[in-house]
């Protein structure tokens, strides 16, 4: 029985210690709080106006801890309760900085007042000399004795003099109890006359030496450009000598570049001609009579208008029509010659294809085309009425109706385009409201 008590006991002794030593050793690390780990109990500044103390509701705030409704130690800086959510009594959004001027002010040490400095002795009143007997005349009345004049001696106030502040000396001060703690008093020095100085002797002055005078400066040479370096004479090419028909002659017909410059100079011989109106005529290729028809056109627009509008209508008429330049030229000839209606018509093809121009030149050059066109019906329908009006008769009637329906038509065409393209309508206008017989069409 003895033996299970003592086993028993052993293990709850250890446990024991054990239990000992740790609260022991955990002791030191409890203790070693630092006071950072209670800077929020002690706020710098716990009042709301921004010190740190100050007056609130009659009692003094400090940061030191205030209490909660729970009597439990907070911030003095708590503005609300944590436990009851109410306003701690330094919540005062519109608090003013507290009153100090109660607070009775430092002690100030006053500053040392300085002795004042002895009054100087007066000095004793000079009696007046005593004046003079009057010389009296010989005669009985010389025992009379003169009334002697009384003398009062006037003595000056003295006023005491009112010593400059001493000045501050970059010695040490005197020890106390020393000779020079005590100031001596001014001896009293009888003033003297000061002796009469003697006028100065003039000093006479020496004559000045003249400086030599300074030697001129060397004119500056401004430097010569240098010569101009004669013109280089380029020598001017020779002239060209005039070309000639026999410079661009070429034998037969079958390089129709080398044939351009002489058609473009309308220098084709009959020679030439005749081999290139052989050539239209056998070539198969309808491109290969196209160029060699062109040779030809070229030549005759300067050499002879008449054979080159006869080569222009077989041109158009049986090899190629599409060329909106040679049909618009064919037109103003036709204008000028007074064929209407082929102008009409051949400003009509040269309309259908406008698009081979552009820019300046399409504009200009379909507005040509539309004025030859109005030009050309105003015409034929001013013949139909001459017509009419000369034999009057259904058939002319009926021809001069439709003349004038097709000038009105063009009229207006010339007029739209016109406007649309900022020229003057100026005359395409008149052409309209004589046909119409009204402005009401053309507006």
């Amino acid at each position: 029985m003895t033996s299970s008590r003592a086993l028993t006991s052993v293990p709850a002794l250890s446990l024991r210690i054990a239990l000992l030593a740790c609260t022991w050793l955990a002791a030191p690390a409890a203790m070693a709080n630092t006071w950072a780990d209670y800077e929020a109990l002690f706020p710098s500044f716990p009042c709301s106006d921004g010190w740190m103390a100050c007056e609130r509701g009659g009692s003094h705030h400090t940061v030191e801890p205030s209490r909660s409704s729970a009597n439990t130690p907070i911030p003095a800086g708590t503005r609300v309760d944590f436990l009851t959510l109410k306003a701690t009594e330094d919540f005062d959004p519109f608090a003013m900085l507290s009153d100090y001027s109660k607070i009775a002010a430092p002690n100030k040490v006053a500053a040392p007042v300085p002795e004042p400095l002895p009054e100087p002795e007066a000095l004793p009143p000079v009696p007046d000399p005593e004046p003079e007997p009057e010389p009296t005349t010989a005669g009985p009345k010389a025992d009379v004795v003169a009334p002697k004049t009384e003398v009062v001696a006037v003595v000056p106030k003295v006023v005491p003099e009112v010593p400059e502040p001493p000045k501050p000396s970059l010695l040490p001060p005197p020890k106390p109890g020393g000779s020079g703690g005590i100031r001596p008093k001014p001896d009293l020095v009888a003033k003297v006359d000061p002796p009469t100085p003697e006028p100065p002797k003039p000093v006479v002055a020496p004559e000045p030496v003249k400086p030599d005078p300074p030697a001129p400066e060397p004119a500056l040479v401004k430097p010569q450009p240098p010569a101009p370096e004669p013109a280089l004479v380029k020598p001017e090419p020779p002239a060209p000598e005039p070309a000639t028909a026999d410079a661009f002659k070429v034998e037969g017909c079958s390089d129709l570049k080398a044939m351009e410059p002489l058609a473009m100079m309308g220098r084709l011989d009959g020679a030439s001609k005749a081999c290139l109106e052989d050539r239209i005529r056998t070539a198969s290729a309808m491109t290969d009579k196209k160029a060699t028809s062109i040779v030809l056109i070229q030549n005759a627009w300067i050499a002879d208008k008449k054979e080159w509008a006869s080569l222009t209508k077989r041109h158009l008429e049986e090899i190629d029509k599409s060329d909106p330049t040679l049909c618009y030229k064919y037109a103003q000839y036709l204008q000028k010659a007074g064929q209407h209606n082929s102008v009409i018509r051949w400003a009509d093809v040269a309309l259908e294809n406008k698009t081979y121009w552009t820019g300046e030149t399409f504009t200009s050059r379909v507005y040509s085309l539309y004025k030859l066109k109005a030009a050309s019906a105003n015409a034929l329908w001013l013949k139909a009425e001459e017509k009419y009006n000369a034999g009057p008769s259904a058939d002319l009637d009926t021809e001069r109706g439709s003349a004038r329906s097709k000038a009105k038509v063009m009229a207006r065409e010339w007029l739209d385009y016109a406007k649309s393209a900022g020229k003057d309508t100026t005359k395409a206008l008149q052409y309209c409201e004589s046909a119409a017989g009204n402005t009401e069409y053309c507006q």
